[in-house]
């Protein structure tokens, strides 16, 4: 009673009687979450991080008997190993605020099952919360992207303030409307849930990132290939269809923009063997270069989370001639190794195919099919992001990474497959 009569453990009281108001709350705040980054950006991110301290306050004060599935349990701990070995690698290279600064923006990942303890709603209605408000969320996206690109004439970025961090959200909202699409008791008319796949695609192509534009074509083929099929019949049609809509429609409308991002590839690929490094390429050219001969020297531990900025600063002119200095090396693999070596990147493997075995209950249920299908969507999503863009160390891509990962690993696993209880 003595956690309960305290301040906090009051306010986290109020949103736990018998579970009713998060239930009430998953039908809207969840879809709005996750489906608005897009729109709001850090907006979204600060509520997400809100989120995560109320599942906190819940799980400290009141200690509910939870139960977590095995698998939430594994991806927690992928991520909670993340962290130490990047707080590890900030201690053992030390560099005062920017090294405290680089932990604590980490916590997020801390925050993975305080927000699984958040979702309450039934698997099958937040499913189809979340696929209801897909195509609309992708409409907004879309307008936002058009605004951007044809009026302001700069690449699309929504509110991220960063193209290809936009275009990670809009696939995850990608995702979701194939989702709609392919639940056979969709509440919104087909032809709603189409025009939204066409919408999310269209997104994509305008922010210009070009790692990300194969999303349009992969994401339907993980739907229709993923194991767990027998529980989607009737839906291939309508895949087809909307892929086809999809398609059609971004072919139609933005061959313009399209067409410029792709012609700028040669032309970057041909200065780049004249040696002039300055365009997009071949800036990442430079800096690719930069940590591939910076890694050797720290292979284990790394040089510290705040590092590659430093390291560019003060390395990347010998392999360019000019310095290049971005946050990261535009590819996850290498920025990893830099910041925190050989166990940050083992730790980074280790969060993006954990969350893969909860792929094994694909032939329970339709939910768990689809959700399934998802959630491999949204992991190559941010695998193909890292490639050659940003993965983490973003407030945005960690937010979004950790709510949408926790909430579609939830909808993946059936009930009655939760093995283990933590009370």
């Amino acid at each position: 009673m003595e956690n309960r009569n305290s301040i906090a453990g009051r306010n986290a009281h109020w949103l736990w009687p018998d579970r009713a108001n998060l239930r009430r709350a998953n039908r809207y705040v969840l879809p709005a979450l996750l489906l608005g980054y897009p729109v709001l950006g850090s907006i979204n991110s600060l509520a997400a991080v809100i989120l995560m301290l109320t599942g906190l306050l819940i799980l400290v004060f009141l200690r509910p008997k939870q139960e977590f599935s095995r698998e939430a349990i594994l991806v927690a701990g992928a991520m909670a190993a993340f962290f130490c070995a990047e707080a590890l690698s900030a201690i053992v290279n030390w560099r005062g605020i920017s090294s405290l600064r680089e932990i604590l923006e980490n916590l997020t990942f801390l925050g993975f099952l305080p927000f699984v303890a958040l979702i309450t709603r039934g698997r099958h209605s937040l499913l189809a919360a979340l696929a209801s408000f897909a195509p609309i969320a992708a409409m907004p996206g879309f307008a936002l992207a058009g605004w951007q690109v044809w009026a302001m004439d700069i690449r699309a970025q929504g509110m991220a303030g960063n193209a290809a961090i936009f275009a990670v959200s809009m696939s995850v909202v990608y995702a979701f409307t194939l989702v709609s699409v392919m639940r056979r008791n969709s509440f919104l008319p087909r032809f709603t849930n189409f025009l939204g796949a066409a919408c999310a695609a269209g997104a994509i192509i305008l922010s210009g990132t070009r790692s990300l534009w194969p999303v349009i074509i992969v994401f339907p083929l993980i739907f229709a290939m993923l194991p767990g099929g027998t529980m989607l019949r009737g839906a291939r049609q309508g895949l087809t269809a909307g892929i086809a809509v999809a398609v059609v429609s971004v072919a139609i409308l933005l061959a313009g923009p399209g067409k410029q991002r792709i012609e700028e590839i040669f032309t970057d690929i041909s200065a780049a063997g004249n040696d002039q490094m300055m365009t997009s390429l071949g800036k990442r050219i430079v800096v690719w270069k930069t940590a591939i001969a910076t890694i050797p020297e720290r292979p284990i531990l790394g040089f510290g989370p705040d590092s590659p900025q430093i390291i560019m600063a003060e390395r990347s002119a010998a392999h360019g001639g000019t310095v290049v200095a971005f946050s990261h090396f535009h590819n996850f693999i290498l920025t990893e190794m830099v910041r925190a070596g050989l166990t940050g990147t083992l730790c980074i493997f280790a969060i993006l195919l954990a969350p893969l075995i909860a792929l094994r209950h694909a032939g329970k249920d339709e939910t768990a099919a689809l959700a399934g299908r998802a959630l491999t969507s949204a992991l190559v999503a941010f695998v193909m992001s890292g490639s050659t863009n940003i993965l983490f160390d973003h407030d945005i891509m960690d937010s979004l990474f950790v709510v949408v990962i926790a909430t579609l690993v939830v909808l993946a696993v059936p009930r009655e497959a939760i093995g283990r209880r933590v009370t």
